[in-house]
């Protein structure tokens, strides 16, 4: 008999130490179970915090691209299409007649460099101008509100520098040639 009263004990310890092994697993489970929950609460909220941190940039950005919208409608708005053309055509016209005045100039700095031909330069300069499309009339229109005024004081004193020097020249040279 003893020796089932020993199993007995033995089993009714090996039940109660089961019972507590199991009711501390199940305190364990409970425990992770709560700290579960908390981090899912924890990340809910930032979570939410994100959104609505990311929507307020939204509607930022939307305020934003339709102020933008707005001012480049207003803007394209003042634009003339016509208007565009007609000076798109004068700048054309007026980037080939500066072409064909550098073509000029150095046409004309090659045969002064070259020294031939130095006095037809001055007698043909005026033919070889018209030939080039260069005339007066080939000058951009004045645009709305241009007029000529007069010329600068700079210039006019130049002129008439230029003019003396020339009469100068010329002098000088009916003497030398006298002589």
């Amino acid at each position: 008999m003893l020796s089932v009263l020993g199993e007995y004990n033995m089993n009714t310890t090996a039940i109660i130490a089961l019972s507590i092994v199991g009711s501390l697993f199940v305190i364990l489970l409970l425990a992770a179970a709560g700290i579960l929950i908390y981090l899912l609460l924890i990340t809910r909220r930032a979570t939410l915090d994100n959104v609505n941190t990311l929507r307020l940039l939204q509607e930022s950005v939307r305020s934003t691209l339709e102020a933008n919208r707005v001012h480049f409608d207003a803007k394209l708005s003042t634009l003339n299409g016509q208007e565009l053309a007609e000076a798109a055509k004068i700048i054309s016209q007026s980037a080939t007649r500066i072409e064909r005045a550098a073509i000029a100039f150095g046409q004309l700095a090659a045969e002064l460099l070259s020294g031939e031909g130095v006095e037809e330069i001055h007698s043909t300069a005026i033919e070889r101008a018209r030939r080039s499309g260069l005339g007066p009339e080939s000058f951009a229109p004045a645009g709305p509100g241009e007029r000529y005024t007069s010329a600068s004081r700079t210039a006019t004193g130049d002129a008439e520098a230029i003019l003396d020097e020339s009469r100068d020249n010329s002098f000088d040279s009916g003497i030398a040639g006298e002589g």
